[in-house]
């Protein structure tokens, strides 16, 4: 796969492919606008490059400034888009598609805005994508606590109350002893962030980080979220 590969443009295009029609930011505060912009300007680019038709962008003034607020698409994925996924296949992971469906359907952008911002780093930013993994992660269990009106702060506590809220803190149990695996990979997230993550700043072997080893942290972050956010929908509909 070639290093020149744009991959803001090409998880543009999978959002797209998995049913996305409408982008903005996360929130309504300037960093939200700013952090929106290169996704924006990368579907804004898949049109210019034939990859998508009917790209529908809207600008409004933030700071003075004109910045891009929705971008609308109309159409779809093009013959040459399609061939531009097929070719970045190699580096797709198995959760992509899924996670990509399930988060496309959910009402809270920044978690959507996180999970983009971890997938598009795992290639060019190795240990950007670790901290946005993280962050991820600890959002979509923050987010469930507050749709079932428990909110918490205490991080030590976020998985364990999330599994309370939905349903699987059993003990004594087969599903209890693979949560209980989980939660030690999400320690070892911790650590691999904390290490390695740009969070607290680079240590002295964070450039020895691979894309690879970052894909794995994502991906491990990825399935956990989606996991828990599919028992709280399912118990939700209960």
């Amino acid at each position: 796969m070639s290093r020149e590969m744009d991959w803001k443009l090409v998880e543009a295009l999978r959002r797209i492919e998995g049913g996305n029609t409408a982008f903005d930011p996360a929130d309504s505060s300037k960093e939200a606008f700013q952090d929106f912009q290169p996704l924006a300007c990368a579907l804004v680019e898949a049109q210019k490059q034939g990859h998508v038709d009917g790209v529908i962008p809207r600008k409004e003034s933030i700071g003075g400034t004109l910045a891009y607020s929705t971008v609308i698409i109309t159409g779809g994925l093009t013959h040459r888009g399609r061939q531009l996924l097929e070719k970045a296949q190699g580096h797709l992971t198995p959760n992509d598609r899924s996670l990509n469906s399930a988060f496309g359907h959910l009402p809270d952008q920044h978690l959507r805005s996180q999970w983009d911002k971890a997938l598009s780093r795992r290639q060019s930013d190795p240990s950007g994508a670790i901290t946005a993994a993280r962050s991820f992660l600890e959002s979509t269990q923050k987010w469930i606590l507050e749709q079932r009106g428990n909110p918490i702060s205490d991080r030590k506590r976020l998985f364990s109350a999330t599994l309370q809220q939905i349903g699987l803190a059993s003990q004594g149990t087969p599903m209890s002893g693979l949560l209980n695996d989980i939660d030690k990979l999400l320690l070892s997230i911790a650590q691999v962030r904390n290490q390695h993550g740009d969070a607290h700043g680079p240590s002295d072997d964070s450039s020895d980080l691979t894309s690879a080893e970052a894909a794995l942290c994502v991906n491990v972050a990825g399935a956990l979220g989606l996991f828990l956010l599919e028992c709280h929908q399912a118990g939700s509909k209960a």
